[in-house]
This record gives structure tokens, sequence and C-alpha cells, in this order.
């Protein structure tokens, strides 16, 4: 929570893409430390650090996808969006529950942190230009170069009314 509250920083933020994966790699470390954990204490430090990372990963997934979606579709984004983030965690409960009867509590714990920190190691190989995501290819309000005034936005060329989230190519 002390994350959330304290996330104004991420708006000087350029590369997003970048704090996304280190904040999923964090959050994938700090649960993986706690599997490994036996004072309860401990424990909630690990998940204190990873509650935090998951702040900081949301708020940025969040910005990136409002940014680079085109204003007709944001509905539609925001929708499918909602989906994914609210099913993934079954997916880590179902892994941890098989796992963690199988094996062991800790076991679950451990192997929950560690695939979530290859999963995001497999994002970068695979989609890499989620971790080169620059908001500052994107213009917004105060940002991205000004146009005279009668030009087509960005995207109109496209078909797109309002393509505000398209990047400006300015030649001269």
């Amino acid at each position: 929570m002390v994350a959330a509250l304290t996330s104004g920083w991420l708006a000087r933020v350029r590369r997003l893409g970048r704090v996304v994966v280190w904040a999923v790699l964090c959050w994938g470390g700090a649960i993986a430390l706690a599997g490994t954990m036996s004072a309860f204490a401990d424990v909630l430090v690990c998940f204190a650090v990873a509650g935090a990372a998951d702040s900081v990963s949301a708020v940025c997934r969040s910005t990136i996808v409002q940014t680079v979606t085109t204003e007709e579709m944001r509905g539609r984004m925001s929708a499918l969006y909602i989906m994914v983030v609210g099913s993934g965690p079954y997916l880590g409960d179902a892994q941890a529950g098989a796992l963690g009867s199988l094996l062991s509590r800790r076991v679950a714990v451990f192997s929950g942190g560690v695939l979530s920190m290859v999963g995001a190691v497999l994002v970068v190989v695979l989609c890499p230009a989620l971790y080169r995501f620059d908001s500052d290819d994107y213009p917004g309000p105060g940002k991205g170069p000004s146009r005279p005034a009668g030009d087509a936005p960005a995207g109109a060329a496209h078909g797109r009314k309002g393509a505000a989230a398209d990047p400006v190519e300015v030649t001269d």
C-alpha cells in the first residue's frame, strides 16, 4: 500500500517497460525468498517487498496500456486487461496448490517465485518491444513535438481519428 501511495515518482520514468520487467523479477525473487524462510516475520518482509514490486508493476503496466491504445479501443483493451490481470493469479494459485499438495508449501512458494522470474525473462526474449518501451516515443499532454494548427493528429493518415498514442514522426 505504501508503494501505491508513493508511486508519483513513476510519472518521471520514461522506460516503463524496463521498470515492469525489473518489478516482476523483484516480485518473483521476494516470493522465492519467502519460500526459503522459516521465521514468520521474515516471510512478511518478503511479502511486503513483493507487494511493493507488484504495485510498481501494476502502475507501469496500466500506463503502458493506456498510452499505446487508441481512444476507440481503450474500453475494450481495459476490459481485456482486467480479465488477464484478474485471472492470472488463479494460475499461480493452481500451481501452488498442486505443488504444495505433492511436495511442500515451501517448494510451492519458492517455485512460484522462480517461475515468475523465468516468465519475465521469456517475455523480454519473446517480446523485446515491452522491455524497450519508452514513454517519450508516445506524445501526450505536454509531451512530444507540437504540430501547427490544422495538421492532422498522428495516425489520421491510417484512418484512426485522434490516434494520439501513435509515435509522431517529424519530417521537414
